[in-house]
């Protein structure tokens, strides 16, 4: 097949082709790359099944919106699908490795993209928008997800002596109520140039979600978790057991490692107290969350760090 091929032609062994070519092949690919020519890969290299049959499945809705369009007779899709990984395959998230946090943070949205649709690809646009901080913020605050989506522009408390991030239940926004939180900022982050960012969405939406416009038909969670998800996977990190809850996973063993008090880190993180002694009193002070969050390791490079410090130019 080909870009000649005419799609009539088109039957269940070739079908069936693109299914097996699917399933082995390299992760990390432009989208525009031609089946045929998809080199077949192992291990690490190789894409999720998540992923294959998501492909999979897209193409098989294809062909059956041509056949319901009349464009061919019968769609060629009765063919046996991709299987879902076995639960031994899908285990629990894993940590990014240091050297794929360095690969995201020193990657095209950060580094410089080639415009605003194509972030994945080099170019000479550092745009420092929603995508960017949104990594970073979950890289050091080891959030949810969802608990950066649910960030209000003046939940970012910069004038304080400690800035610091206001996690606060609305209308079940958050997971639960442990959830409730302040978080300290990461001097680094204010170094990168975030208070740039939050200054500019005061100006835009002074009441409105610091992610506010990337909202569209979905939830602002769904969207945000899409978005993201959909860059870690074009950068090549289209891994089984790497998603966007992987930062959160590395800065709960980074805060273990760094000998913080398993109470602290359940706070620092939203998680609900486990242990008796935690659950009583105010919380932990942002002073006292800071020491320990200046302690963790988070593996970003030098050479990273200057790739962040560069000002937007787009």
């Amino acid at each position: 097949m080909g870009a000649g091929t005419d799609i009539r032609s088109v039957n269940k062994n070739h079908v069936k082709q693109i299914r097996d070519k699917l399933v082995g092949r390299l992760s990390g690919l432009p989208s525009t790359t031609y089946v045929f020519d998809i080199p077949e890969a192992s291990g690490k290299d190789q894409v999720s099944k998540t992923t294959a049959r998501n492909e999979f499945g897209s193409i098989c809705k294809f062909l059956r919106w041509c056949a319901s369009d009349g464009y061919i007779d019968v769609a060629p899709t009765g063919v046996e699908g991709i299987a879902k990984a076995p639960a031994s395959e899908s285990g629990k998230v894993r940590p990014f490795e240091p050297k794929e946090v360095n690969l995201i943070f020193s990657s095209p949205v950060f580094a410089g993209c080639k415009n605003k649709r194509q972030r994945y690809l080099p170019g000479p646009h550092i745009m420092k928008n929603e995508v960017y901080w949104a990594l970073l913020l979950l890289l050091f605050t080891g959030a949810r997800t969802s608990d950066i989506a649910a960030l209000y522009v003046e939940d970012v408390q910069l004038e304080h002596e400690i800035p610091h991030l206001r996690f606060r239940m609305r209308e079940g926004n958050l997971k639960e109520s442990a959830s409730e939180r302040d978080t300290p900022l990461h001097p680094e982050l204010l170094e990168f140039g975030f208070a740039g960012f939050v200054d500019q969405r005061h100006k835009q939406d002074p009441s409105g979600l610091l992610f506010g416009r990337m909202k569209r038909k979905q939830e602002l969670r769904e969207t945000l978790n899409k978005r993201l998800n959909g860059y870690r996977k074009a950068i090549g990190l289209d891994y089984d057991k790497l998603v966007m809850h992987s930062f959160r996973r590395g800065m709960i063993d980074a805060l273990a490692n760094s000998g913080c008090p398993e109470s602290i880190a359940e706070r620092f993180v939203g998680h609900a107290i486990s242990t008796v002694h935690g659950k009583y009193g105010k919380g932990l002070s942002l002073e006292a969350q800071l020491k320990f969050l200046l302690e963790v390791k988070l593996h970003l490079t030098d050479e990273t760090k200057n790739i962040l410090r560069k000002p937007a130019n787009a």
